[in-house]
């Protein structure tokens, strides 16, 4: 019932559009279809994305994706499994410890924000790089 709740929500703010006293949010989800896309496929559909929110489809499910880093692509959505990863599995502590897993969580946020950071400075000096190189040719 959440996340049709959290649906909702979103499709308002995509109809309604952002107002200017509302801040922004980027929200990952994991979003999936229970769609048979032989029989019960809508016109509008064209794969799991925002479109399906803007059509609140009735096939669409989604939970939330804590304690994710992700690349998404052009349209916000992350194309491959190998985009993106979540503290999981054996990221986890050997044994059920609260007190541990929130040692290694705050240490995962911590190495995320890092290569975030990381990635727009790198990226940022590539960029830099080619400006120079474009301003060198044109002369």
């Amino acid at each position: 019932m959440e996340a049709l709740k959290l649906l909702k929500f979103l499709q308002n703010m995509i109809i309604k559009g952002v107002m200017e006293k509302m801040k922004m949010k980027h929200v990952l989800l994991e979003m999936y279809c229970d769609c048979n896309a032989k029989t019960e496929k809508p016109k509008y559909c064209n794969g799991i994305g925002h479109i399906c929110i803007q059509h609140s489809c009735e096939y669409l499910g989604c939970t939330y994706c804590p304690n994710e880093i992700a690349f998404a692509g052009s349209f916000g959505v992350v194309e491959s499994i190998d985009d993106c990863i979540g503290f999981g599995g054996e990221m986890e502590p050997e044994i059920n410890d609260s007190g541990e897993v929130d040692i290694l969580l705050n240490e995962w946020k911590s190495i995320c924000k890092k290569k975030i950071d990381e990635a727009y400075d790198e990226y940022m000096e590539f960029k830099n790089k080619i400006n120079k190189l474009e301003k060198r040719n044109s002369y």
